[in-house]
């Protein structure tokens, strides 16, 4: 395990190989089902704030490009659940992939642009929603790979370093937590 990236050791079964795959996605999937859930539109514009950023926070615009290019973990979980192993039938995966992505992204980022409000929600913070968490992950994934993971590194420090910056995420996200329900009445000023 490193930041943004892992390899599994051993051999697993493709059965377990598929399970593993899909935790990563489980944890997009109920952030874009929840996100969703809160963008109905007799919700409160707190709510509507809240949905917003879940459904951004799972990064759909990654996992849209990661199943066209005809990767990603939920088109692999498909390739791994196959009868006849990971490099069979690699076509219809990939498709396969490609249309549970297509389900799973669309709908919410969708309704969340329709409820982001005026010219400001739709023109400046929905592309900004979309694009800028995906590319801030990839790059600040791979300085802290660079600056913290090298060839000497241990698997318990590498479990050390990303379980502390889990931590600062989790004491960030509690501090500012009060002012994600405002996002929508600060856009509509």
């Amino acid at each position: 395990r490193a930041f943004g990236n892992w390899v599994l050791c051993g051999s697993p079964s493709p059965g377990q190989h598929a399970l593993i795959s899909v935790a990563g996605p489980l944890i997009n999937v109920v952030l874009l089902l929840t996100g969703w859930a809160l963008l109905h539109p007799e919700n409160p514009v707190e709510e509507n704030s809240v949905g917003v950023a879940l459904v951004f926070a799972a990064l759909p615009l990654n996992n849209l490009i990661g199943a066209f290019n005809g990767g990603g973990d939920i088109t692999d979980t498909v390739r791994w659940l196959q009868r006849h192993g990971y490099n069979s039938n690699v076509h219809f995966a990939k498709g396969f992939g490609l249309v549970i992505v297509l389900l799973l992204n669309l709908l919410p980022v969708v309704r969340a642009f329709f409820r982001l409000p005026g010219y400001k929600g739709k023109a400046i913070a929905f592309p900004l929603f979309l694009l800028l968490p995906g590319w801030l992950v990839r790059v600040w994934n791979q300085e802290l790979n660079r600056w913290f993971i090298g060839s000497e590194t241990t698997q318990m420090q590498i479990y050390l370093y990303t379980g502390i910056w889990f931590g600062l995420l989790v004491v960030g996200f509690f501090l500012t937590r009060r002012y994600l329900k405002g996002l929508i009445r600060e856009l509509s000023l």
